[in-house]
Protein backbone atom coordinates (compact mmCIF):
# COMPACT_ATOMS: atom_id res chain seq x y z
CA UNK A 1 0.00 0.00 0.00
CA UNK A 2 2.85 2.19 0.85
CA UNK A 3 4.08 1.66 -2.11
CA UNK A 4 1.05 2.27 -4.25
CA UNK A 5 0.93 6.16 -2.59
CA UNK A 6 4.44 6.50 -3.51
CA UNK A 7 3.66 6.21 -7.18
CA UNK A 8 0.43 8.16 -6.39
CA UNK A 9 2.74 11.02 -4.64
CA UNK A 10 5.18 10.85 -7.70
CA UNK A 11 2.73 11.50 -10.30
CA UNK A 12 0.92 14.15 -8.40
CA UNK A 13 4.64 15.67 -7.88
CA UNK A 14 5.19 15.38 -11.99
CA UNK A 15 1.18 16.39 -12.65
CA UNK A 16 2.30 20.14 -10.23
CA UNK A 17 5.36 20.19 -12.00
CA UNK A 18 3.82 19.64 -15.89
CA UNK A 19 0.83 22.48 -14.88
CA UNK A 20 3.61 24.30 -13.82
CA UNK A 21 5.33 24.64 -16.51
CA UNK A 22 2.44 24.68 -19.29
CA UNK A 23 1.44 27.99 -16.92
CA UNK A 24 5.03 29.64 -17.51
CA UNK A 25 4.61 28.46 -21.22
CA UNK A 26 1.72 31.00 -21.51
CA UNK A 27 2.60 33.80 -19.22
CA UNK A 28 6.43 34.27 -20.17
CA UNK A 29 6.56 33.35 -24.22
CA UNK A 30 3.71 36.21 -24.94
CA UNK A 31 5.59 38.24 -22.25
CA UNK A 32 8.65 38.04 -24.65
CA UNK A 33 7.38 38.74 -27.66
CA UNK A 34 5.16 42.18 -25.82
CA UNK A 35 7.54 43.46 -23.76
CA UNK A 36 10.49 43.39 -26.74
CA UNK A 37 8.08 44.47 -28.89
CA UNK A 38 6.71 47.08 -26.94
CA UNK A 39 2.66 46.69 -27.40
CA UNK A 40 0.27 43.66 -26.91
CA UNK A 41 -1.27 45.35 -30.10
CA UNK A 42 0.63 42.49 -32.20
CA UNK A 43 -1.94 40.49 -33.68
CA UNK A 44 1.50 38.32 -35.39
CA UNK A 45 2.59 37.84 -32.01
CA UNK A 46 -0.68 36.21 -30.21
CA UNK A 47 -1.33 33.87 -33.64
CA UNK A 48 2.40 32.56 -32.94
CA UNK A 49 1.50 31.61 -29.13
CA UNK A 50 -1.43 30.37 -30.19
CA UNK A 51 -0.14 28.20 -32.64
CA UNK A 52 2.66 26.89 -30.48
CA UNK A 53 1.03 27.16 -26.99
CA UNK A 54 -2.70 25.42 -27.85
CA UNK A 55 -1.35 22.53 -29.61
CA UNK A 56 1.49 21.67 -26.76
CA UNK A 57 -1.43 22.51 -23.79
CA UNK A 58 -3.60 19.75 -25.88
CA UNK A 59 -0.58 17.45 -26.02
CA UNK A 60 0.50 17.73 -22.52
CA UNK A 61 -2.64 16.74 -21.36
CA UNK A 62 -3.66 14.21 -23.62
CA UNK A 63 -0.02 12.59 -22.51
CA UNK A 64 -0.20 12.75 -18.57
CA UNK A 65 -3.76 11.14 -18.51
CA UNK A 66 -2.51 8.55 -21.11
CA UNK A 67 1.20 8.13 -20.78
CA UNK A 68 2.84 9.59 -17.64
CA UNK A 69 5.93 8.10 -18.02
CA UNK A 70 6.66 9.88 -21.13
CA UNK A 71 5.98 13.11 -19.38
CA UNK A 72 8.14 12.05 -16.48
CA UNK A 73 10.97 11.52 -19.52
CA UNK A 74 10.55 15.05 -20.72
CA UNK A 75 10.78 16.40 -17.21
CA UNK A 76 14.47 14.86 -17.11
CA UNK A 77 16.38 18.00 -17.65
CA UNK A 78 20.00 16.98 -15.96
CA UNK A 79 22.33 15.86 -19.04
CA UNK A 80 24.60 13.99 -18.40
CA UNK A 81 27.17 13.56 -21.10
CA UNK A 82 29.42 16.87 -21.63
CA UNK A 83 28.51 17.19 -25.46
CA UNK A 84 24.57 17.06 -24.80
CA UNK A 85 25.69 20.14 -22.02
CA UNK A 86 27.01 21.97 -24.67
CA UNK A 87 24.38 21.97 -27.25
CA UNK A 88 22.14 23.08 -24.39
CA UNK A 89 24.16 25.84 -23.82
CA UNK A 90 24.35 26.46 -27.54
CA UNK A 91 20.53 26.49 -27.44
CA UNK A 92 19.22 28.45 -24.88
CA UNK A 93 20.79 31.59 -26.17
CA UNK A 94 19.65 30.77 -29.89
CA UNK A 95 16.27 29.68 -29.11
CA UNK A 96 16.29 33.24 -26.82
CA UNK A 97 16.97 35.32 -30.01
CA UNK A 98 14.46 33.86 -32.55
CA UNK A 99 11.84 34.94 -29.25
CA UNK A 100 13.45 38.03 -28.48
CA UNK A 101 14.61 39.50 -32.16
CA UNK A 102 11.18 39.58 -33.84
CA UNK A 103 10.01 41.86 -31.00
CA UNK A 104 12.79 44.10 -31.55
CA UNK A 105 11.89 43.84 -35.14
CA UNK A 106 8.63 44.92 -33.83
CA UNK A 107 9.25 47.96 -31.43
CA UNK A 108 12.17 49.23 -34.06
CA UNK A 109 10.25 48.91 -36.74
CA UNK A 110 13.00 47.28 -38.47
CA UNK A 111 11.07 45.03 -41.32
CA UNK A 112 7.28 45.71 -42.61
CA UNK A 113 6.92 41.44 -44.32
CA UNK A 114 3.64 41.26 -46.05
CA UNK A 115 0.77 39.57 -44.54
CA UNK A 116 0.62 36.66 -47.19
CA UNK A 117 4.27 35.94 -45.85
CA UNK A 118 3.33 35.93 -41.88
CA UNK A 119 0.60 33.98 -42.58
CA UNK A 120 2.41 31.46 -44.80
CA UNK A 121 5.05 31.40 -41.74
CA UNK A 122 3.02 30.54 -39.14
CA UNK A 123 1.51 27.75 -41.19
CA UNK A 124 4.84 26.67 -41.45
CA UNK A 125 5.61 27.03 -38.17
CA UNK A 126 2.27 24.70 -36.75
CA UNK A 127 2.79 22.27 -39.44
CA UNK A 128 6.73 21.94 -37.86
CA UNK A 129 4.79 21.70 -34.03
CA UNK A 130 2.21 19.52 -35.11
CA UNK A 131 5.26 17.09 -36.65
CA UNK A 132 6.81 17.24 -33.53
CA UNK A 133 3.80 16.19 -31.60
CA UNK A 134 3.32 13.50 -33.93
CA UNK A 135 6.59 11.84 -33.39
CA UNK A 136 6.34 12.56 -29.59
CA UNK A 137 3.23 10.41 -29.70
CA UNK A 138 5.08 7.43 -32.70
CA UNK A 139 8.40 7.78 -30.04
CA UNK A 140 6.66 7.37 -26.46
CA UNK A 141 11.01 6.98 -25.35
CA UNK A 142 11.72 10.30 -26.49
CA UNK A 143 13.26 12.03 -23.50
CA UNK A 144 14.42 15.20 -23.16
CA UNK A 145 17.85 13.22 -22.32
CA UNK A 146 19.45 10.71 -24.73
CA UNK A 147 19.10 7.57 -22.48
CA UNK A 148 17.85 3.83 -23.69
CA UNK A 149 15.25 2.52 -21.34
CA UNK A 150 14.48 -1.07 -20.11
CA UNK A 151 11.59 -2.69 -22.42
CA UNK A 152 12.01 -0.01 -25.35
CA UNK A 153 11.13 -1.22 -28.72
CA UNK A 154 11.99 0.17 -32.16
CA UNK A 155 8.97 1.52 -34.15
CA UNK A 156 9.78 0.81 -37.84
CA UNK A 157 6.73 2.14 -39.03
CA UNK A 158 6.55 5.53 -37.75
CA UNK A 159 7.05 8.85 -39.35
CA UNK A 160 10.24 9.19 -37.80
CA UNK A 161 11.31 5.39 -38.98
CA UNK A 162 11.87 6.62 -42.68
CA UNK A 163 15.10 6.98 -44.53
CA UNK A 164 15.96 9.18 -47.04
CA UNK A 165 16.78 7.62 -50.82
CA UNK A 166 20.91 7.61 -51.15
CA UNK A 167 22.41 10.38 -52.75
Amino acid sequence: MARGRARMGASASQAKGVTARVVAAWVLLPAFFFVTGGTSAWWEAWAYCAILLVPMTLFVGFMARHDPEFIARRLTMREKERTQRRVLAWGLPAYLGIIIIPGLDRRFGWSEPPPAAVVGALAISLAGCLTMLRCFVENRWAGRTVEVYAGQSVNDASLTSRELPPT
